[in-house]
């Protein structure tokens, strides 16, 4: 048990800042949106924006909404939702979340790792003695 809150708080510590840079630009993202798509029910207001930029960041339902807005728009309206969309979801949700999933993962196996790197160097240590 204390080597998993040991190896959480760590992989906290670490992705912290990943964590809020990811949530600041949450919030820039569904601002945008707002003043972009106003008149759309997903954006109407900022809490709304908010709720629909994340489904957009965890690829969750993402093409609904574009395709939504395109549905009610003219063909330039629609080509730029969509383009802008893809990018949101290309690099909010897959490379973003992605890259803070990899990051805490990557925390999570080091710490494992510490544990093994020094049960190593003792067996070297005792075998060194030995000889």
């Amino acid at each position: 048990y204390e080597r998993i809150v040991k190896a959480v708080h760590i992989a906290w510590k670490t992705c912290s800042g990943l964590f809020v840079g990811i949530l600041i630009i949450l919030f820039v993202v569904a601002i945008i949106l707002t003043i972009f798509y106003n008149d759309n029910p997903n954006f109407s207001n900022p809490l709304a924006s908010l709720y629909s930029a994340f489904r957009l960041f965890s690829i969750e339902g993402w093409y609904e909404i574009p395709d939504e807005i395109a549905s009610n728009s003219g063909i330039v309206k629609a080509f730029f939702t969509k383009t802008i969309f893809s990018f949101i979801v290309f690099f909010g949700g897959m490379v973003g979340m992605g890259f803070l999933t990899s990051v805490i993962t990557d925390e999570l196996a080091s710490d494992n790792n510490d544990e093994v790197l020094e049960r190593l160097d003792r067996l070297e240590k005792l075998i060194k003695e030995k000889r």
